[in-house]
C-alpha cells in the first residue's frame, strides 16, 4: 500500500485518516413553540420510507399494465376503490405519519423517533387496501423473475401522478 502511496504522490498521513464527508444526515426546522430549539428529521425517516413509495410505485405500474394488456377486450366496471392508488394511499399515510410525530414531539416536548410513527402510518394502509383488494399475496410474494424488466414497464408512462 505504501509502494502505491508512493507512485502516486500520496503522503502517508493520509493513506491512514478516514476521508471525512460532510453529507447532509439530517434535516433540522424551527420549533414552532419555543424559539432556538429544532426539530429533526434524520435520513433514515426519508430514505426507508422512499424505498416503500418506490415499491408500491411499480406495483401500481404492474397493475396498470396487467390491466392494459388483459385479454378482455371490454374491461370490468371500475369500483371507486379501483381508482385509488397504493401510491397515492402510502403517500398520504407518509404525510399523516410525519404530522403525528411533529405533533407528538410538540405535544411531549422532547424528541421522538419518526419511524416510529411513519412505518404503522405508512404500511397498515397500504396492507389492508391491498387485503381488500385481494392483492396482498402478490403483493408480498413480489414478481416474477423477468417481468419487470426495463424494456416491458416503464412507470412514467403508466402511472399518472
Amino acid at each position: 500500500m505504501r509502494a502505491l502511496a508512493r507512485q502516486f504522490n500520496i503522503d502517508n498521513n493520509a493513506i491512514n485518516e478516514a476521508p471525512k464527508l460532510s453529507l447532509p444526515g439530517k434535516l433540522v426546522f424551527p420549533s414552532m413553540k419555543t424559539s432556538g430549539q429544532y426539530s429533526m428529521l434524520g435520513l433514515g425517516d426519508i430514505v426507508m420510507p422512499g424505498l416503500l413509495l418506490c415499491f408500491v410505485l411499480r406495483f401500481d405500474a404492474h397493475k396498470k399494465l396487467q390491466l392494459k394488456n388483459s385479454d378482455a377486450g371490454i374491461p370490468g366496471p371500475v369500483g371507486s376503490l379501483e381508482k385509488v392508488r397504493y401510491f397515492h394511499c402510502a403517500l398520504i399515510g407518509y404525510f399523516l405519519g410525519l404530522l403525528s410525530a411533529t405533533v407528538s414531539s410538540e405535544f411531549f416536548k422532547a424528541a421522538q423517533p419518526a419511524l416510529l410513527y411513519l412505518v404503522p402510518f405508512t404500511l397498515l394502509p397500504l396492507l389492508l387496501m391491498a387485503y381488500i383488494k385481494g392483492d396482498l399475496r402478490r403483493m408480498w410474494t413480489g414478481f416474477p423473475d423477468g417481468l419487470l424488466s426495463s424494456a416491458t414497464v416503464s412507470p412514467v408512462k403508466l402511472i399518472d401522478v
